[in-house]
This record gives structure tokens, C-alpha cells and sequence, in this order.
């Protein structure tokens, strides 16, 4: 299912892994969620710029983490960090894969009460909870299914229908040479996105608040790394087009295991319906207690060059 191309670059061979990203199963979807909209995201964007920064320190407090831990999480070092959660320095779109991956937490809580939390006003997103999310989006499937029999038992309540459960984690040898050339999958995702929306680059890039060139240099990551991007820009996407920048990964291990993620949490939210908060409580502070809660081996992004 993946195809590996060489690609000539300053006179050397350069071997590409092309994941394989396929929005075609998506396009109905798609074409029913495309409304695309003007924003002037410049002006947006400047109300809030330190809120990243300021979720990013909320994360790592909630996890128990130095931002040194965090740091190697993001695969940045601690300066880099340090100017991340201080509002300094805007993080990249893979520093936002690197988090997700190793944090297990989605993307949404980067971008609580800022100019773009509108986007998902419908999902239910508790920073209380946020060591029980960290677990649930790290963890094996052993693991998870332990942790669900421990709830089930402990409410005494019969176990609903658990379509998380029958889904596998995918392999982290997969995420990490999709994390080694994340750009290449935006820029392969982007490049079908239009295709099915009908959309010119100029389009899409006017749409985006950035230039035909940059877009171009986005989709250019298909072959080779040609430039990065902010983390902004994916909800930029989402604002602009009514798409979910999710979807425009589609196909590939990382989609697989952010779906997977949710998909997990819902089933153990359905458990814990009706339950006071204490009962969340405590089990946090289970979580503690059980293999899988460290973050002494996160997924390093495999070499593609």
C-alpha cells in the first residue's frame, strides 16, 4: 500500500516514503461540509496569539511534566519549548503531530477559548479530564481494555457495545515514519482536498489568507520537504472551508490512531455518564498506578532522507 520514490536533490538520491493518504471515501462527506468563507485571519489570530502557549503549560501541568519532558515529547529542545508556552515563538504543524502522538491529547485543547474555538463548541472538552484523555490516546489495546474492565467493575454496570475495542492501534513504527514526513501528508491531503472541491491552488490559497506560491510549496511536500507551516494554519482550514483538517489525513496510521483516540474516549465517557465527578477523580488518580501512564518512550519520527 505505500509506494517509495527517489527523488534527485542536490545531486544526491533521496529515497521518499509516500504514505498513503486517500480521500476518495470522504469526498461525500466532504462536499457536504464545504463552506467556504472569507476570514481575515490576520486580524483574527492577533487577538490571541499567547492562548497556544497558554494551553501547551495547562497540558503539561495536567500530565505532571517538567518542560523539559515536553520538550522531547515535541521533539524540540527546551529553549524551543520554553518559547512555545511563553508565546515567543508559534508552534509548527508537526510540533502539533509530535503532540498528539506523545501526549495522547487531540489538537482541539491547543486552541481552547482562542479565536477558533467555535470550530468545536459541539465536542465535549474537559481539561479536568485530561490525564484520563492522555491515557486513553496513549495506550495498547491491552491496556485500554483492562481499563474499561476496571471501570465496568467497579460501577458493577454491564458493558455496552465497544466498537473502539475491535479496532487495533496501529503499529508506532507506521506513525513514526508518517511523523518523519508529516508535510509530505498534509501536502498529498491538500493536493486531493482540492481535487475534490474543485478548487484552484489560488483558490484555496486565497481562502487560507496565504499566497498561491505558499500553497504550492505546501502541496511541493508530496515529493520533497519544501516548506513547514503553523500549527494555526490547520485550523485556518477548518474555519475557512468547513473542513476538518483531520480528514485531509485520511488513510494513513496517523488518522487511524487519532480516530481511534476518539473513539476511545466516547466509549469510556458512555461508561462514566450519570457518575459523579469524584468517581473520575479517583480514577485519574488510578491512572498513576498502571503501565502505560509514563512518557519515557515517545514515537521519534522515523529518517525519510
Amino acid at each position: 500500500m505505500e509506494s517509495t520514490q527517489h527523488v534527485i536533490q542536490n545531486g544526491t538520491c533521496r529515497e521518499q516514503i509516500q504514505t498513503v493518504v486517500n480521500l476518495a471515501p470522504l469526498a461525500d462527506q466532504i462536499l457536504q461540509n464545504f463552506r467556504p468563507r472569507q476570514v481575515d485571519f490576520d486580524d483574527l489570530e492577533a487577538r490571541d496569539r499567547d492562548q497556544i502557549g497558554i494551553n501547551l503549560r495547562r497540558c503539561r501541568l495536567s500530565l505532571q511534566l517538567n518542560q523539559c519532558n515536553m520538550a522531547s515529547l515535541l521533539g524540540v529542545s527546551h529553549t524551543q519549548y520554553r518559547n512555545f508556552e511563553e508565546g515567543r515563538h508559534h508552534l509548527r504543524l508537526q510540533h502539533t503531530a509530535h503532540f498528539m502522538v506523545n501526549t495522547g491529547i487531540p489538537l482541539h485543547y491547543l486552541f481552547l477559548n482562542s479565536c477558533y474555538s467555535p470550530l468545536f463548541d459541539h465536542l465535549e472538552l474537559n481539561t479536568e479530564n485530561l490525564p484520563l484523555q492522555s491515557f486513553v490516546g496513549r495506550c495498547n489495546d491491552t491496556a485500554f481494555s483492562g481499563l474499561v474492565d476496571l471501570v465496568a467493575g467497579h460501577l458493577d454496570i454491564a458493558l455496552p457495545v465497544a466498537p473502539a475495542i475491535n479496532l487495533h492501534w496501529p503499529d508506532a513504527h507506521l506513525i513514526a515514519r508518517e511523523l518523519g514526513n508529516y508535510y509530505g501528508v498534509i501536502g498529498e491531503g491538500l493536493f486531493q482536498l482540492r481535487q475534490i472541491v474543485n478548487l484552484s491552488q489560488d483558490d484555496l490559497a486565497t481562502l487560507l489568507g496565504i499566497t498561491g506560491a505558499t500553497l504550492a510549496a505546501y502541496e511541493r511536500n508530496r515529493i520533497t520537504e519544501s516548506r513547514s507551516y503553523a500549527a494555526y494554519m490547520s485550523m485556518r482550514l477548518w474555519a475557512a472551508t468547513g473542513i476538518n483538517p483531520l480528514w485531509i489525513t485520511h488513510g494513513s496510521a496517523f488518522y487511524a490512531r487519532r480516530q481511534l483516540q476518539h473513539l476511545r474516549m466516547n466509549y469510556l465517557q458512555s461508561l462514566l455518564a450519570g457518575q459523579p465527578d469524584s468517581v473520575v477523580f479517583q480514577l485519574q488518580k488510578a491512572l498513576w498506578r498502571l503501565p502505560g501512564q509514563t512518557f519515557d518512550n515517545p514515537i521519534i519520527p522515523a529518517q525519510t532522507a
